[in-house]
């Protein structure tokens, strides 16, 4: 087998361990993401269980209620903007960091993973809660497109592709619309809305086919793909979503 090929794999197992790990996986079948058949919840998003260790580090690193945790990420704030200074970051990223240790700790013992599996893992944790910590939230928390883990990546573009505000791109997602839904309401192009989102991946790359790490080939046939996995996710529900 082609060794870089095998170094990929296994970068690429150890990261969706992960995030495994942290409970922050999502399934989806081959023919693409599932929809959330989750039941509504008067006043508030519907809660999912990979979400419970997390919201309660949160709202305890933050000295709020599970409540008021809510409303932040509903009104469409990150886990970083709902901390009012330094220290209660730094507080829940340890807690986040105990969470992960915890777990891997559990999967050795239960000989899920080896010890030095285990190493590595706890190696890449401080760098996974950071960008979790920094881009988490929203709310998409803990479902929809990709669970509300790249919020901050993308909320702003979205926002300003359909000409709202985060607060009112979030409030409608919140309610159980699908960002597509929201595109279609406000008489956008949905085609317009996925380029958008896919600045970043696309400027990325062309940088890699300047650099001739990728050939123009293949980095059209990356392009496509990308299309048609944002095009999908696009029209997944908010989490209240029945159906």
């Amino acid at each position: 087998m082609n060794t870089n090929r095998t170094k990929v794999y296994g970068i690429a197992a150890i990261l969706g361990a992960l995030l495994a790990i942290l409970g922050l996986a999502q399934k989806a079948n081959a023919a693409g993401p599932a929809l959330p058949t989750l039941p509504v919840q008067a006043g508030a998003r519907c809660e999912i269980e990979w979400t419970t260790p997390l919201d309660t580090a949160v709202a305890t690193a933050y000295e709020m209620s599970i409540a008021e945790l809510t409303a932040g990420l509903q009104n469409g704030a990150t886990l970083a903007e709902l901390a009012d200074n330094p220290v209660e970051l730094l507080r829940l990223k340890a807690a986040l960091l105990q969470i992960a240790q915890e777990k891997v700790d559990t999967a050795v013992s239960n000989e899920t993973i080896t010890p030095e599996q285990a190493d590595k893992l706890m190696q890449l944790a401080p760098l996974a809660i950071d960008r979790l910590v920094e881009n988490g939230g929203g709310p998409y928390w803990g479902q929809g497109l990709a669970g509300g883990r790249f919020w901050g990546h993308w909320r702003d573009t979205a926002a300003s592709s359909l000409d709202l505000s985060v607060a009112d791109l979030a409030g409608e997602l919140a309610n159980g619309s699908s960002l597509g839904e929201v595109a279609e309401a406000e008489g956008a192009d949905v085609s317009v809305l996925v380029d958008a989102l896919l600045v970043k991946a696309t400027t990325a790359l062309d940088q890699a086919v300047s650099n001739g790490l990728v050939t123009p080939e293949q980095a059209a046939r990356l392009t496509q793909r990308l299309e048609t996995a944002v095009t999908k996710l696009i029209y997944i529900p908010g989490p209240c979503a029945t159906s």
